[in-house]
């Protein structure tokens, strides 16, 4: 079977089916989209065209087909001996085309209303910000140029010292911004700092996410007093080296948690604006895993203070790490410890130095220092777990996720340091990041098997779960209301996520699942597991 369009090529054999572009980015992960193409597929393997004389529509249909056959033999001989490779693409990525396909198919509910009240709060105090900052200033200049910022800053403000630009002016990215804010510089100009910050977030908010979401449902044949429309993104498992699944036409894992003040009292959250399809009847309900990356790590480093700290079944998992790292009783452990060691971590694990950690976490570079210092002594199996791996994928040029996936960085035999540093970086990243991706996939999909296996099976198909969304590691779930429903749906859910690592052999470290629910997918509240009864 041919399937036109992004997806280049997809067929049955028996009851095995073979994408050939899953199959490209399985065996050759984090090339340029272009190069998945099936085309381009074809030339790279010297698979021979042939053009059956036929009309044009007839004639794309079955030159993709017969080049899509003659490329199978060649991309499935291809894996070769590695048996492990192939299982992760048969009995993972190749399910994984079909969950997402099922997931596009359901969408996500969307209310037009919401999102239309976002866009008129959004332009008032888009105005409000740009009387405030012009009264700031004394006159009137062009907010959205770093450029003019620049001059502002430089002329008015007196700003001598900052990141410089290409063009010799100051930098004036967020980033860049923060750092000139905390050297208190004085209360107008930090003000007017903080306007601008606010003022570029408003923009953002408005010109990325809630007018390209009001422009889908503006004119056409939609009933303009429609007030829900169902959003069909689309999700794709071949964009990013890792093989974390990525959306885009919208972007659902692109808009913003956080909550946007627009004035007092006044807040806009634009995860507000998707909701369950019926909220009398259903709810949304999200899954999140917990510390994904860092209990990934935890198995791989396996023995030491690393894995201990996973073994305590209940407690802040930061805070007893932090306690453990400083030495300090747990009552005595600052929300500035603890914030440390989580944003710390996984920027150290993956390679970050003392100057980039601290750009990064905002303190001084003596402080990020001291903070990489006493991490490695006190986690000395993470040190070793880094040079391992390190070591072998210098020797092989990859590194291998827990289903066995191979992601290639030909630089790592680079004699450039810039570039072997950065592929040391981009390896360990992608070990970490790519295994807790094959757990959300494995997830995923287990958690549909069960959908369609259990509920497919009781007399009120009504019950039927919908998996709406996968954002990083959470799924969004729509499940109804009904109390033995719900109860059912909610248990067995969590119970396949955290049964996910195991299947992939993680023991030893759980991958605990919390849950939120809500009518709106920006609205939720905690779910305590406890709570939950038939």
């Amino acid at each position: 079977m041919f399937c036109p369009g992004d997806r280049c090529a997809l067929f049955s054999l028996a009851t095995f089916i073979f994408d050939v572009k899953i199959a490209a980015w399985t065996l050759w992960p984090g090339q340029s989209k272009s190069f998945y193409a099936l085309d381009a597929i074809v030339s790279n393997l010297d698979v021979r065209k042939q053009y059956p004389p036929a009309d044009p529509y007839e004639k794309l249909l079955i030159d993709h087909a017969t080049l899509a056959q003659d490329v199978f033999p060649r991309l499935s001989g291809t894996f070769g001996g590695n048996r492990m490779l192939f299982h992760a693409f048969a009995n993972l990525e190749m399910p994984t085309v079909i969950g997402l396909m099922k997931m596009e198919h359901c969408g996500f509910v969307v209310d037009v209303h919401a999102l239309a009240r976002m866009e008129r709060r959004l332009l008032t105090l888009l105005e409000k910000l740009r009387r405030t900052i012009f009264v700031a200033v004394g006159f009137e200049f062009n907010i959205a140029s770093p450029k003019e910022v620049s001059t502002v800053l430089v002329k008015h403000f007196r700003v001598k010292h900052g990141p410089e630009s290409t063009t010799g002016g100051i930098r004036t990215d967020k980033v860049s911004l923060l750092a000139l804010r905390r050297r208190t510089l004085g209360d107008n100009t930090s003000e007017f700092i903080d306007l601008v910050i606010q003022y570029r977030s408003v923009i953002n908010v408005l010109g990325s996410h809630v007018r390209p979401l009001l422009s889908r449902f503006k004119g056409g044949s939609k009933d303009p007093n429609a007030k829900h429309y169902k959003i069909v993104p689309e999700w794709n498992q071949c964009n990013t080296i890792t093989g974390r699944v990525t959306c885009s036409s919208p972007n659902l894992q692109n808009v913003p948690k956080k909550v946007l003040p627009v004035d007092t009292g006044v807040e806009v959250n634009v995860r507000r604006a998707f909701v369950a399809s019926d909220t009398k009847t259903s709810i949304l309900i999200k899954f999140d895993y917990s510390q994904m990356e860092m209990r990934v790590l935890a198995h791989f480093v396996g023995a030491g203070a690393l894995w201990d700290l996973f073994q305590q079944k209940s407690g802040d998992i930061y805070k007893l790490g932090a306690s453990t790292l400083y030495n300090k009783p747990l009552d005595q452990v600052t929300v500035s410890d603890r914030d440390l060691l989580k944003r710390g971590t996984l920027a150290i694990v993956y390679g970050s130095g003392g100057k980039q950690l601290a750009r990064d976490l905002g303190i001084p570079i003596k402080d990020a220092e001291a903070f990489i210092k006493a991490f490695f002594l006190r986690f000395t199996h993470v040190k070793g777990f880094i040079d391992h791996t390190l070591h072998y994928a210098r020797e092989r040029g990859y590194i291998s996720t827990i289903t066995g996936r191979c992601i290639y960085f030909p630089k790592l035999k680079s004699e450039l340091r810039q570039d072997l540093c950065r592929a040391q970086r981009q390896s360990l990243n992608a070990m970490i990041q790519g295994s807790a991706a094959d757990v959300m996939k494995l997830g995923m999909l287990e958690c549909q098997r069960w959908i369609e296996e259990y509920c497919c099976s009781l007399a009120g198909v009504a019950i039927r779960p919908i998996l709406r969304a996968t954002v990083h590691d959470e799924l969004v779930f729509e499940i109804n209301r009904e109390k033995v429903a719900f109860a059912t749906c909610t248990k067995a859910i969590k119970r396949i996520l955290e049964n996910a690592g195991v299947l992939l052999g993680i023991e030893g470290v759980d991958l605990p699942v919390n849950i939120k629910v809500g009518e709106a997918w920006g609205d939720m509240r905690d779910l305590p597991f406890d709570s939950i009864t038939d």
